[in-house]
């Protein structure tokens, strides 16, 4: 299966996803002009690595900003995660900034959504 890096841009995050060590990692801004064309690579990568995937699965969220589109491809992501729970033990970090309680707010929203998964806030201070 492939492996894909995607460099972080000035609207777009960084996207690390590689099936041989079962990691995915999202992090900096996501206010892409087009989210669900940038997106979609993403979304199929995943739909391919669950068809046989590690027995664990680790996810690194670390967004710094994101907009209401980034919102529905994340739980559309999420939505792919619970589906396939069954197949893999998912560590999912959620890292947010300890001094700003709206990064806890998504936190807390996405973790009330997807009870099924254990998702992890990760708090840190950011520059």
């Amino acid at each position: 299966m492939k492996h894909i890096k995607i460099e972080a841009t000035e609207n777009s995050p960084k996207i690390i996803l590689d099936a041989t060590k079962g990691l995915i990692h999202i992090s900096g801004d996501s206010y892409p002009e087009n989210t669900f064309e940038f997106y979609e690579m993403v979304l199929e990568w995943l739909q391919n690595y669950f068809n046989s995937p590690l027995e664990t699965t680790t996810v690194k969220l670390n967004l710094s900003y994101f907009n209401s589109s980034t919102v529905q491809i994340l739980f559309e992501i999420f939505d792919i995660f619970q589906e396939n729970r069954e197949k893999t033990t998912f560590v999912i970090e959620w890292y947010y900034d300890k001094e700003d309680s709206d990064w806890r707010d998504d936190y807390d929203y996405f973790a009330e959504e997807f009870t099924a998964l254990d998702i992890r806030p990760v708090g840190e201070e950011r520059p």
